[in-house]
């Protein structure tokens, strides 16, 4: 096996126990990853397949009747070239239209033994349904979609470009100044209210600006409005989620190795200046020059050829797998202002974190080049390869659909402080956008003692994130140790007791087990004008992340020696002048966080795994795990040696300009320590989760 899959493997399994145990519908991925090895295989056909599988349901126990699982058709079908396992992907049809999201997954050992069937068809399904011949044509559906989605429409009549003569009617209308690809249309039975299935047409539109890739579903008879989803997936990188964060978030600083090398890679004389695998950000590790990173089995022609003959077909960023560009201006495309390497394949170009974006416009494309690139090599040793619906310019007879390279555009002057994947079914373009984000660490703070002159200076103090709207503020008054009336009594996670002696003065307060805001909320409702929170474990303070709108007092953290310090003399009366600076916004790239960029790509390794690499739609529903699995997959693309399930790793924090040691934008940061993430399944339900993100 390649060295790079080498290295995950086993460190993968280490992450696969807690996460597994956290978010259990990853099996669904899993899987078809092809983490099961066996001995032997049985030549299985596509309808061998499907016989299996029909004699499984005649025989099962499901409510399911012959008539409605009669129309089976085979939607994807091919055999993983590792684990030898086979995958037959089922729609549920009645009279040749497609049922919405009626599929079952077929998997199949290599004696061709029936294992898994993930069941998800209709029962009773023709008592259920209405009329079933179209009142409304395809012109018609088109024009009444544009309504519901409010694009506007040229006056003159949308050509058509395809008309097939089958039963789903399929039609293809040209995209000239309404979309960015083909407007396709198909009768499918979409799902009513009470349970009903009404003949629809399945509008996909991937608009102009390349902000909505919507599926949309119009009653064929009435016109109506079923439903509708966009598969532009947001990910919402610009701040955490509003519930249940916590504030322990120190842990210790790894080592940056570039451990994940690969055994054999193809020797093009490649060379890219990046934060290489496994360094998620430039606040993670260095940039280093890689050369010859690309893998000889995913990517055996190098990362810039597509013909699968000798010699690069490109010298730009730009091959096989990803095509990089900036898109600044929004343009969806390349304007042919790509870092070139020259007949070297060289990419060597600065990166000055302080400098405007557009200054390392080329080291910016370059690492999302990179990146791409590398996570396309990675998880085609687990599994997603060309049968399986990867994103590959040309498949090299390998099966599959081909056409569908990445277009990474990067510093996209679409948006800030965001990221996004859109895809559909394999063969279909696949995009994704890189935001800059505008934030600002919280002002700088100082804590000063003045008296007693026994213990008078200068304290470090470390921020709460909470202070990101205080700026230029001066409180003088005296450190109170704040008491409350649950043991321990100086955490305040309870209502605090000794309010006289906090009003106007500055709350200091034990590091608990409880939410930090709350305990600022506490000292602020007892009348505290600031708040010091003290280490309670030896070691540097570090930023509490988390906001809450409430909080409108600043506050610190100082480290466990500092707190002793102090509390030996608190019964003496400190005098302590607590001072906040100005706040400096900052411009952070996301083209340098690659944990995002990793988790962007994952969108497109679920969405095309999860039902079979044509569907491309089994990811719309609420508690759709899509957000946690691209968690999942960035932090095994970010793992380093030495890493253990109890360490803190906060998503995004690079982009949305915490340290290292930051929170990141989750509710909680992931951990298998429940005092640091105490979530469980059953959280789902809490409605103050966010969804997808949240709950994912």
């Amino acid at each position: 096996m390649n060295g790079l899959a080498q290295f995950i493997s086993p460190r993968c399994f280490s992450m696969c126990s807690f996460v597994l145990a956290r978010r259990l519908a990853l099996t669904v991925l899993l899987v078809p990853l092809g983490f099961i090895w066996c001995l032997g295989q049985t030549e299985l056909s596509a309808p061998g397949a499907l016989d299996a599988i029909r004699q499984h349901l005649l025989h099962s126990e499901s409510a399911l009747a012959e008539n409605d699982w009669r129309e089976l058709t085979v939607t994807d079908f091919y055999t993983g070239r590792k684990s030898g396992l086979t995958y037959c992907y089922v729609q549920q049809t009645v009279d040749g239209i497609p049922v919405q999201h009626a599929t079952g997954t077929a998997i199949f050992d290599r004696s061709g033994e029936l294992r898994v069937f993930n069941n998800r068809l209709v029962s009773s399904l023709l008592t259920r349904m209405g009329p079933s011949l179209p009142a409304v044509d395809a012109p018609s559906a088109l024009l009444k979609a544009a309504a519901l989605l409010e694009i506007e429409l040229p006056e003159q009549p949308i050509r058509i470009l395809e008309e097939q003569q089958n039963a789903r009617r399929t039609t293809s209308f040209d995209p000239e100044g309404i979309a960015l690809e083909p407007v396709s249309l198909q009768l499918v039975w979409a799902q009513a209210i009470g349970g009903k299935y009404r003949l629809a047409w399945e509008v996909s539109w991937y608009t102009i600006a390349a902000d909505h890739r919507w599926v949309l579903w119009v009653d064929a008879n009435t016109g109506e409005e079923l439903d509708r989803h966009d598969l532009v997936l947001y990910c919402d990188f610009g701040s955490p989620d509003h519930a249940h964060a916590h504030p322990d978030l120190q842990y210790d600083m790894r080592g940056f190795e570039h451990a994940h090398k690969l055994e054999a890679s193809v020797n093009q004389g490649s060379a890219y200046r990046v934060f290489p695998v496994p360094v998620e950000s430039p606040i993670h590790g260095a940039a280093q020059l890689i050369v010859n990173p690309a893998d000889t089995i995913a990517s055996p022609w190098g990362w810039h050829d597509t013909d699968g003959l000798p010699g690069p077909e490109y010298t730009i960023t730009r091959g096989n797998n990803v095509h990089a560009y900036s898109d600044a201006l929004n343009l969806n495309e390349s304007i042919g202002d790509e870092p070139d390497g020259g007949p070297e394949l060289v990419f060597d170009f600065p990166f000055n974190p302080n400098a405007e974006p557009d200054a390392y416009q080329d080291a910016a494309v370059t690492n999302l080049f990179y990146w791409c690139n590398i996570v396309h090599d990675v998880w085609y040793h687990y599994g997603f390869d060309e049968p399986a619906g990867n994103f590959q310019f040309n498949n090299f007879g390998l099966g599959g659909e081909e056409g569908d390279e990445i277009q990474a555009e990067a510093q996209d002057g679409s948006g800030l402080n965001n990221a996004n994947f859109s895809s559909q079914g394999d063969g279909t373009t696949a995009r994704v956008q890189m935001y800059l984000f505008k934030t600002s660490l919280p002002a700088p703070v100082t804590l000063q003692v003045l008296a007693p002159d026994t213990i008078v200076g200068m304290y470090e103090a470390i921020p709460a994130q909470a202070n990101s709207f205080i700026e230029n503020t001066v409180i003088t008054g005296e450190l109170v140790q704040a008491i409350d009336g649950n043991a321990p009594n100086a955490d305040a996670c309870e209502p605090i007791l000794n309010v006289s002696q906090m009003e106007g003065n500055i709350a200091l307060i034990d590091r608990g087990g409880c939410d930090f805001r709350d305990q600022i909320i506490n000292a602020q409702i007892a009348g505290a004008e600031a708040v010091i929170i003290c280490n309670t474990e030896p070691g540097q303070p570090f930023t509490m992340s988390g906001l809450n709108a409430f909080i409108n007092i600043p506050a610190a953290m100082i480290s466990q020696e500092d707190c002793m310090t102090l509390k030996a003399f608190l019964n003496d009366g400190i005098t302590a002048e607590f001072a906040v600076g100005e706040i400096v916004p900052v411009v952070r790239d996301g083209d340098f966080d690659n944990g995002i960029i990793a988790h962007e790509y994952a969108h497109g390794l679920s969405t095309r795994m999860t039902g079979g690499p044509s569907t491309g739609q089994c990811l719309l529903n609420e508690e759709q795990m899509g957000e946690g699995w691209s968690d999942y997959a960035a932090l095994v693309m970010t793992m380093e040696p030495g890493d253990s399930r109890e360490d803190i790793r906060g998503v995004g924090t690079f982009a949305i300009n915490q340290p290292p040691t930051g929170g990141g934008i989750r509710p909680a940061p992931y951990s298998t320590d429940f005092f640091i993430n105490p979530f469980t399944y059953d959280d789902t339900n809490n409605p103050a989760l966010s969804v997808p993100h949240g709950v994912g």
